[in-house]
């Protein structure tokens, strides 16, 4: 959290904090397309990826006109998240399609962002 100097506390939302949330950029082949529910019947609902060969499904950030014309299988995408689980990728958001690229980058993400890293003196024998 940043707050703005001199600021004080308000007990409600206020334009004098702000939360700074953490991204990361990787890459990933399009392995299926999944169809969409609702609004999004008769295109694509999200796209089945992979990763270091864990599978995720991504729909946020893919626009409508991307929906009824998605990346091929065995594409390879750029898309943004929060961070790394045991149980997979936290938040992915479609970013883009690569044009240049045979092989994806893997997700780099300091060991102390990974969800579940123990903190400075939790695993500690004292």
């Amino acid at each position: 959290m940043l707050r703005k100097p001199g600021s004080l506390y308000e007990g409600r939302r206020s334009s004098t904090f702000l939360k700074i949330k953490t991204v990361y950029d990787a890459e990933a082949v399009v392995v299926d397309n999944d169809p969409g529910k609702g609004r999004n019947t008769d295109v694509t609902g999200a796209l089945k990826c992979e990763m270091e060969g864990e599978t995720f499904n991504l729909g946020i950030g893919l626009s409508d006109k991307q929906r009824k014309n998605p990346p091929k299988v065995g594409s390879i995408i750029v898309y943004r998240f929060q961070e790394l689980t045991k149980d997979g990728v936290r938040f992915p958001s479609y970013i883009g399609e690569t044009v240049d690229k045979t092989e994806p980058k893997d997700a780099e993400t300091p060991e102390h962002r990974k969800a579940g890293a123990a903190k400075k003196g939790e695993d500690d024998d004292a």
